[in-house]
């Protein structure tokens, strides 16, 4: 079920300016610009895109960040096609750690990127919020995705959108799910 606020732009606002401050750690990683898509709310083209990038690749490789504290309850997921893996974790890699493991490396992306977003969120609610451990799992067949996606379902709330460095090296799928009993009452006026 899908809450309604009275607030409904200011919580947009809200997520998009978490994205955005994910898309600038990311940037700083990788060291070039990257840029947010256009921030969704639906789950059906989310899940028609996680779908295809799916068929197209050998897999999807993702990172589950659970969203705890008082107020809100949900998870981020990052999703990276199998293909991104190495251009990913070598771009974000420094020099002198080339035997780190690439697993390491790409939950450490995810860690920096949801703690921006979660910062936003925190602040702009006024609330205790922050990110539990991040958990990866490589997603190999259309069950296994169907499985994972209907978490997404059972949330409130569910955002997402792309991550593009500007010369397309690789494109990162960035959603959020929560659910917040009274999230009018956080939002800032």
């Amino acid at each position: 079920m899908i809450t309604e606020t009275k607030n409904t732009n200011n919580i947009q606002q809200v997520i998009q300016k978490g994205f955005k401050a994910s898309g600038d750690s990311l940037s700083v990683l990788v060291k070039q610009k990257v840029v947010t898509g256009t921030v969704s709310q639906s789950r059906t083209n989310a899940m028609a895109q996680l779908f295809d990038r799916e068929m197209k690749e050998d897999g999807l490789y993702v990172i589950k960040t659970p969203l705890l504290g008082n107020v809100l309850t949900g998870e981020s997921l990052l999703w990276i096609r199998n293909a991104e893996m190495d251009v990913l974790s070598k771009m974000a890699s420094p020099a002198n750690m080339e035997n780190v493991a690439q697993d390491c490396i790409i939950k450490e992306i995810d860690n920096i990127i949801s703690a921006s977003f979660i910062s936003v969120l925190s602040n702009e609610l006024n609330a205790s919020i922050y990110g539990g451990v991040p958990e990866s799992e490589f997603i190999d067949s259309s069950p296994k995705l169907s499985e994972l996606l209907d978490v997404i379902t059972e949330s409130d709330y569910f955002y997402s959108t792309d991550l593009l460095p500007v010369n397309r090296d690789f494109c990162l799928f960035f959603t959020w799910s929560f659910s917040c009993n009274d999230l009018d009452k956080y939002l800032k006026k």
